[in-house]
């Protein structure tokens, strides 16, 4: 058998970083009046399956009703308790569905930057789906959560216990380590993208098949599920889905 060549990679934490400024006196009281009025955009951070039924939760704005619509019509709706909680049912399906979260407050609208992807009719894989970062997988995945690729790097997303370093390589080769954050969750990117790539992910090894023959419909690749997308600026994005147990 031909050794893989080994491809030079790049490891970087994803992160987000905010400057702060400190107000002008007598200037702070309205601006934090004004912000109080906004809408905050809802945040899934968790299903729940039970009978064929998936039940999404997360965050928005106190009392906001929270409606997640479908391309093709549908719509699941559900209204946030006291301190912005809410949770929908999605009953048995036997179709993908692809849903943008909106919250609406009075007359206001505001849809989330992330895009809901149910896979198998509630049976399969679940998870947000973000132009430029990797997929936020919701159900019970590996170490692995997510790979998406824009053709020139990979954007990986997983989990491990909070706190822990995980160690990810590229075709063997040498590797760099993330850490877990405080939820469990890690991001990291590595490159060069193109075509399929072992990576390692601590002690786990999963077979990406690169982004060659991805479509608009979610279809088995390899050791797990793979679809393209268009961002809504217009980009191509590919994610691959490993299987939970992979």
């Amino acid at each position: 058998m031909t050794a893989r060549k080994r491809l030079p990679m790049m490891i970087a934490v994803l992160g987000l970083a905010a400057g702060c400024s400190q107000p002008e006196p007598g200037v702070a009281p309205a601006a934090e009046a004004t912000a109080s009025k906004w809408v905050t955009p809802p945040r899934i951070d968790g299903v729940r399956r039970s009978a064929g039924a998936l039940t999404v939760s997360g965050q928005t704005s106190p009392g906001a009703r929270v409606v997640l619509r479908g391309g093709d019509g549908s719509a699941f709706a559900a209204s946030a308790d006291d301190s912005g909680r809410f949770e929908i049912r999605i009953g048995a399906a036997d179709h993908d569905l692809s849903l943008i979260p909106e919250v609406q407050t009075g007359e206001d609208a505001a849809p989330a930057p992330e895009r809901l992807l149910i896979l198998g009719g509630a049976d399969g894989p679940v998870v947000m789906l973000a132009a430029g970062v990797a997929g936020r997988r919701l159900d019970g995945a590996g170490a692995l959560g997510a790979v998406d690729s824009d053709g020139r790097m990979l954007a990986l997303s997983g989990r491990a216990p909070a706190g822990q370093t995980v160690r990810i390589t590229l075709n063997g080769g040498s590797g760099m380590t993330v850490l877990a954050g405080a939820d469990g969750r890690w991001t990291a990117v590595a490159g060069p993208a193109g075509g399929p790539v072992r990576l390692g992910v601590g002690a786990r090894v999963y077979d990406y098949p690169g982004e060659a023959g991805a479509g608009p419909v979610a279809a088995r690749a390899g050791a797990g599920w793979r679809l393209a997308w268009m961002s809504s600026s217009g980009g191509r994005q590919v994610t691959w889905l490993p299987d939970a147990g992979e």
